[in-house]
């Protein structure tokens, strides 16, 4: 992971919190994700930058932000940001978003059970048929992994 200088967050979370979410979605966030987290809610940071392949097939640029755990002044909240609504999908899971309010997520899709799912960017206002003809939001594949997204950012 590339070092991150912290403009601001909101203190540590317990831990417990943070297992009680993931118990609730059924799923197992990445290592590096909870130590992260657990120390700093709501996480913001000058390298929150990252490049990638926008739904045009061009390379785009967005700024990051963690989704904070409770409900703190100031910050979107983990709990309230999952859009389990027709236009979302089942296993994937939000936990930041971007400037023009697409999301940041983990995919556990293809692995219910994995602790180091993909990271993709759900795009709320662009949107493609499923196999069943009902439209969700479109998804763009940002990293592998959870590390992987952590070394792509920049300032």
């Amino acid at each position: 992971m590339n070092a991150i200088t912290i403009i601001s967050d909101y203190g540590e979370v317990n831990i417990d919190v943070i297992r009680d979410f993931e118990n609730s979605k059924q799923v197992e966030f990445p290592k590096k994700y909870v130590d992260l987290i657990s120390k700093y809610n709501g996480l913001s940071f000058i390298e929150s930058w990252f490049n990638y392949i926008n739904y045009d097939g061009e390379i785009d640029e967005a700024s990051f932000s963690f989704l904070a755990y409770g409900n703190p002044i100031g910050s979107s909240s983990i709990e309230s940001s999952q859009d389990f609504d027709i236009y979302s999908y089942n296993k994937i899971i939000n936990f930041g978003t971007v400037g023009n309010g697409d999301y940041i997520s983990f995919d556990y899709r293809s692995d219910l059970f994995s602790k180091d799912p993909q990271i993709v960017m759900l795009l709320h206002d662009k949107y493609v048929e499923d196999e069943d003809g009902n439209l969700k939001m479109k998804i763009i594949k940002i990293a592998d992994n959870f590390n992987n997204f952590l070394d792509m950012l920049h300032s």
